[in-house]
């Protein structure tokens, strides 16, 4: 427990600093106009706090599966948090050096947030990884595999991405209106050249991710823990 707190330290400190610049935009501005940052960082704190519970419990089968589903579907909900910087163009009330320091920080916390819970879920994915389904595979075959699901899960949070903020659908639709919502997801994968920027979105944003994870990964984990994707 302690261990995971440590690891975790990054997201604690960029959490409480958006929160406190939030709770500093309210007393000076006397507005109420970007709270909803407080239910995006809670939407976005989900996926970490799922992955939390499979680490934690050192889940395995069926159980590690229905779980990675759960914090797949709410994935988008932390780099959703990138998004809200279009907010600035329209919002008045503070200086925009201020707003744009507030929601640099919430986009911040967002990607850790992303990136911190993948870690983990990809760690706790690691023993069916080598010991079972690739265990006769070369470890550099292995790592390219690894690469590309990585690839895949960063497509599909930049799709969701595209879902929540441009189409407009929420994480828990999947419920109540899946079949609206998986409606609007095939008809645009299925007519790709018909909706050029639902294909650009989500590259472009899967891309930036995976790179960003990368970089984020290999600069905090590669001496630490070298075996997981």
């Amino acid at each position: 427990m302690i261990k995971t707190l440590k690891q975790n330290y990054i997201v604690i400190y960029a959490t409480v600093l958006s929160i406190i610049l939030l709770a500093l935009r309210v007393f000076a501005t006397k507005t109420f106009t970007y709270t909803f940052l407080l239910w995006n960082l809670w939407l976005a704190a989900i996926p970490l706090l799922i992955a939390l519970q499979v680490k934690q419990k050192e889940m395995k089968g069926w159980k590690l599966f229905f779980y990675s589903c759960i914090w797949l579907l709410f994935l988008p909900n932390a780099p959703y948090l990138i998004t809200d910087i279009l907010h600035i163009s329209h919002v008045e009330g503070a200086p925009v050096w201020f707003d744009s320091l507030m929601l640099f920080t919430t986009a911040f916390c967002g990607l850790i947030l992303a990136f911190q819970s993948m870690k983990m879920i990809s760690e706790a994915w690691h023993y069916f990884w080598e010991t079972r389904w690739l265990i006769e595979l070369p470890t550099v075959v292995q790592k390219r595999i690894g690469e590309l699901i990585k690839l895949v899960v960063f497509l599909m949070t930049g799709l969701g991405i595209y879902i929540g903020r441009v189409l407009r659908w929420n994480s828990w639709d999947i419920v109540t209106n899946y079949k609206g919502i998986l409606a609007d997801i095939f008809n645009r994968l299925l007519n790709p050249f018909e909706n050029v920027e639902t294909c650009g979105f989500t590259f472009c944003y899967a891309l930036a991710m995976w790179l960003m994870y990368n970089g984020w990964s290999k600069t905090f984990y590669e001496k630490r823990v070298e075996n997981s994707f």
